[in-house]
């Protein structure tokens, strides 16, 4: 079972490009706390950007709804090769616990930096804290779908 247990269900490309919408998250949330930053000393921002600014989680979970979009269209795509895989001996749980770790692997590294990023600039990191949750929650429910076939 050699195959199984060191092939990745994710291709590389999928694997960058869910990498970068994260990264894309997590600097929309460096945005929102720029605004936040040059709206304090501009009352004509903080006038106008007011709705925007008391409402940054809420904003921003809703963003991150890309990232559920994406895992949806890994799913859907993957059921032929998960099917395959469970036809030449590979177990379902493993293939969703490799899907599982290769994704957090991605977001781990993209929270770091993130976190490093926000660090330097002074911002405060608790949305990332909260969008990392998050986005566990996508990859958790996604891995769920993983092998459900739908005719």
């Amino acid at each position: 079972m050699k195959y199984s247990i060191y092939r990745l269900p994710m291709m590389k490309t999928s694997l960058f490009e869910l990498a970068c919408l994260y990264f894309g998250c997590f600097f929309f949330a460096g945005f929102l706390l720029y605004l936040q930053r040059l709206a304090e000393n501009d009352d004509f921002l903080k006038d106008h950007m007011a709705p925007i600014l008391g409402n940054q989680t809420k904003i921003l979970l809703c963003f991150s709804v890309i990232v559920v979009m994406f895992h949806y269209q890994f799913v859907v795509n993957s059921k032929t090769e998960v099917r395959c895989r469970i036809m030449v001996g590979d177990l379902l749980w493993r293939i969703r616990i490799r899907y599982i770790a290769q994704c957090v692997v991605a977001l781990a590294c993209c929270f770091t930096c993130a976190v490093a990023i926000h660090a330097a600039l002074r911002f405060q990191i608790i949305h990332c804290i909260q969008l990392t949750g998050a986005l566990i929650a996508y990859i958790l429910a996604s891995s769920i779908c993983i092998g459900i076939h739908r005719n």
